[in-house]
């Protein structure tokens, strides 16, 4: 069974038809705090179908909040 990051990079973006209203493929944010540069999202990978019901689960400071603010546009540079 492939999982969902595998399946997502398998994608060719250039040829793809898919039916998923949300496809996510090597989303990345990188920060620079203090001098140094760190990925709040860091190559994330995902496809949302039409009847699926989707979470995005994970510790404080996974990057959940930032994925969401770059996918509908409200992020502050």
């Amino acid at each position: 069974m492939i999982g969902e990051r595998e399946r997502i990079e398998l994608l060719d973006l250039n040829e793809i038809k898919s039916n998923e209203p949300i496809l996510v493929k090597n989303l990345c944010k990188l920060y620079k705090r203090n001098g140094e540069f760190f990925y709040a999202v860091n190559h994330l990978n995902f496809g949302v179908l039409p009847t699926e019901c989707f979470g995005l689960l994970g510790m404080n400071g996974a990057g959940k909040t930032t994925t969401l603010e770059i996918l509908i546009g409200e992020l502050n540079a």
